[in-house]
């Protein structure tokens, strides 16, 4: 079985799990520069391979549309949601990272 984005909604019974303190597979934030988003893709896709759950902002439809709407508390709120229910933070760090108001 492979590993799930956190934010996909065949999920949402794992991640309800999860909250309620039964569910004890490790879950992974995956904190990246905007730059390096294929290598934040490629990390994603090897999760799944190697069924670890996951966090990535792609999947996340409520980031998405606040980020399209340029409301960057509402960005920082699913950011922030997605932290609290990862186990685990893996940052992507590039040449990008220090240029990244959001990475730190």
């Amino acid at each position: 079985m492979d590993g799930r984005n956190l934010f996909e909604s065949s999920a949402v019974k794992i991640l309800s799990a999860k909250l309620a303190g039964t569910y004890p597979r490790p879950s992974v934030f995956i904190s990246h520069s905007r730059r390096d988003k294929k290598k934040a893709r490629a990390v994603a896709r090897a999760l799944k391979a190697s069924n670890v759950d996951y966090y990535f902002d792609e999947n996340d439809e409520e980031l998405q549309l606040a980020d399209e709407q340029d409301d960057d508390l509402k960005v920082v709120g699913c950011i922030e949601n997605g932290i609290e229910r990862c186990s685990h933070l893996l940052g992507i760090i590039t040449e990008h990272t220090k240029d990244s108001w959001w990475v730190p």
